[in-house]
């Protein structure tokens, strides 16, 4: 049974460096290169959507239903991550996942720090949110 869940990239930097790494599939991974050679390219794929254009971006946040949004954290201090999560943050149906390291003192390390009990978290602006949705750190393996 497959999932038709839509992958949305709302950040331009992570759209531009996706360009960049599909060109270079020569030093992809063993696992990588496996799937491209299956026909199923790792990055590629049905149901995955570039939000290029601020209005786009909009409209998503306006999106009912499931789906994955990758966004550039930043920290949560700025950025369509921001908007994202004033939106999603008091739903605990949403999981939030951060591939990187959150300083203490930003709204990313306070995700982190109220993922495992209630809290509140100071946005931009200090726009005050109940954290509802799990926020987790997920460790790449080398």
């Amino acid at each position: 049974m497959g999932f038709n869940i839509p992958v949305f990239i709302d950040s331009p930097l992570g759209l531009e460096i996706t360009k960049i790494y599909s060109r270079l599939s020569e030093y992809w991974d063993k696992e990588a290169k496996e799937l491209k050679a299956k026909g199923d390219h790792p990055i590629d794929f049905k149901n995955l959507y570039s939000v290029e254009r601020f209005r786009d971006h909009k409209r998503l946040l306006e999106m009912e239903g499931p789906a994955i949004v990758i966004a550039g954290s930043g920290m949560c201090t700025g950025g369509r991550i921001v908007e994202h999560l004033k939106e999603r943050i008091e739903d605990s149906r949403n999981d939030i996942f951060f591939v990187g390291y959150q300083a203490k003192g930003t709204a990313g390390r306070d995700i982190l720090k109220y993922s495992k009990r209630p809290g509140r978290i100071k946005l931009v602006h200090g726009e005050i949110k109940a954290q509802k949705a799990l926020g987790e750190e997920l460790r790449l393996k080398d």
